[in-house]
Formats: structure tokens, sequence, C-alpha cells
């Protein structure tokens, strides 16, 4: 099967890119790192935790399915939670609400100023894909 490639589909990776965790450590230097979206089993979690510990050698959780951190502002408690094996979802009474278009970010202040711009690294890649594929910056647009 031919694989569509265009310069949208370049920029899809960098629309959800994450960040190098020892960079992000060294940077942030939370108070307690959770690692976590990787398959933790006796492959990989070694490894990672190597990583993890070569820049930072803070609390750590490697977390599993059901892990819960209890936060408030003077500490950080991990534990499991306590659930029955199976349990399902309960349909409520009414239909769930339409998003609001109107409704504000909830990123605060400290959360937006710490966003990292990754733009240039996004545009980059793009400017790449396109030189290698000759596609024009007018193939970015939708209406095409």
């Amino acid at each position: 099967m031919p694989v569509e490639t265009t310069a949208r589909h370049a920029e899809r990776p960098g629309e959800a890119q994450h960040a190098d965790p020892a960079d992000a450590l060294r940077m942030l230097r939370p108070r307690h790192a959770i690692a976590n979206h990787f398959f933790n089993e006796e492959g990989t979690r070694y490894g990672i935790y190597d990583g993890i510990r070569e820049t930072y050698d803070g609390p750590l959780s490697m977390a599993t399915d059901m892990m819960v951190w209890n936060i408030t502002k003077d500490e950080i408690t991990e534990r499991m939670a306590v659930s029955p094996d199976e349990a399902w979802d309960v349909p409520g009474e009414d239909k769930p609400l339409a998003p609001d278009p109107n409704r504000k970010s909830e990123l605060n202040a400290a959360m937006a100023k710490g966003r990292m711009d990754v733009s240039a690294a996004n545009r980059q890649m793009v400017e790449q894909f396109m030189k290698q594929h000759g596609l024009t910056k007018s193939d970015l647009d939708p209406g095409n």
C-alpha cells in the first residue's frame, strides 16, 4: 500500500513531540518525578530508570496502571488505587454537554510561561520534508 506523504504529515510528529526526559529534568527539577507513558516492564524499565538517574536524584515513581499521587503543598504521597477488578462505566441520565468554544484555557500563568517553543524545530523538519518531496508552502494550504 503506498504511503501518502504530505507536508501536513511531516508536521504531525512535531505537534505531539516529546521532550527529552533528561533535558526536562535538568530544567524543571521537580519535587517528585514520575516516569509515565512508557512500557514499564522488565525489558525497558531499568534503562529508563538509569537514564533518569543520570540527571535527577530526587524522588521518582516509575508509573504503572492504577498508581495515584496525592499532592499537597507539603508532600507528595504515592499509592495504588483500590478498585474492583471489573469496573464498568455507568451511563448518566443526561447527554454529555457540548464543548464550550468560549471556555478559557486551563493553563495558569506559570504553566503558560513554562511552555517550550518548538516552532523552529518543527519548521526545520517541515522544510526538510517539503524539499525532499518537492512541495511548496501552498501545499500546506488545507484548501488545496
